[in-house]
């Protein structure tokens, strides 16, 4: 399989802090199931050089309450990898996968 660049659309919210750009994306997983036996999972990421800073990432397992998350204070790399965490709702597995993930 052939990685590909992908860009992830962000949205303006304001809050108390301030505003802040949230960036989604749904992505397809043909082989969900195996995932959540991996500790964590690592994204290559590219910021354009710019410098966002990284307040919290998921990735989530549609179907399930399985999650994959930055840890705190985590840096968004330009041209690196972006890890994420597995949290203890993967192990055991619960729910029905439906092959797909929200990052």
């Amino acid at each position: 399989m052939q990685s590909v660049p992908v860009e992830i659309p962000g949205e303006l919210y304001y809050s108390l802090r301030g505003t802040l750009k949230v960036h989604r994306i749904r992505l397809a997983l043909p082989d969900v199931t195996s995932i959540p036996a991996y500790s964590g999972v690592r994204l290559l990421v590219a910021t354009h050089d710019t410098t966002p800073e990284l307040e919290s990432a998921e990735l989530r397992l549609l179907g399930t309450k399985c999650r994959f998350v930055t840890s705190p204070g985590a840096t968004f790399p330009n041209n690196d990898t972006l890890a994420f965490e597995r949290t203890s709702a993967c192990a055991p597995l619960q729910g029905q996968p439906t092959g797909q993930a929200d990052l």
